[in-house]
């Protein structure tokens, strides 16, 4: 599966690996769509949809025709910036990061094991509160989550300063 831009949308493709036949998968002409990953069983796809700055984090049946916007399920509201979604191991739960709080942390959204709709609301896994040590303080693009049965691994960028002091001599003003 690859984004590519038909009439200044990126949309999803999938590419036959046998034949090297691709066919378009998802579109819309509102939403430009990012981050596709397949599901630990590969039946269902999560993606990024884009329309400006807002941001929501959908589900789709992986399917042979393109599926309309009415049947994509939406993970997350589109009121707080998201990114780097992720599927559990066992795929009934979404990692990503988000900004719901004022702050960039981990959150979690525990998805229905048959249909990948939504359970109860997302949850915080890890916090990130601190103006020193931070997700915010990584280079755009290095904001990735892996995980594990047990563990997440994430990039946090770490501010230090030192301010310095000194008093000019009068040959210096």
């Amino acid at each position: 599966m690859y984004v590519n831009v038909i009439a200044g949308r990126t949309h999803l493709e999938v590419v036959d690996l046998q034949s090297g036949q691709r066919r378009t998968f998802l579109q819309d002409p509102d939403f430009d769509l990012y981050i596709p990953t397949f599901s630990p069983d590969d039946r269902w796809i999560q993606f990024l949809g884009r329309v400006g700055l807002r941001r929501r984090i959908f589900i789709v049946p992986f399917l042979a025709n393109p599926i309309p916007i009415t049947r994509w399920i939406a993970v997350t509201d589109g009121e707080s910036w998201v990114d780097a979604p992720i599927w559990s191991p066992d795929g009934n739960r979404l990692y990503f990061l988000s900004e719901s709080d004022g702050f960039r942390c981990i959150w979690a959204q525990d998805l229905d094991p048959m249909t990948k709709h939504p359970v109860g609301t997302a949850v915080p896994v890890y916090h990130s509160h601190s103006a020193q040590r931070s997700l915010m303080n990584l280079t755009w693009g290095h904001g990735a989550l892996a995980v594990s049965r047990d563990r997440v691994v994430f990039g946090q960028g770490e501010l230090t300063g030192n301010i310095w002091m000194a008093k000019l001599s009068r040959h210096m003003r």
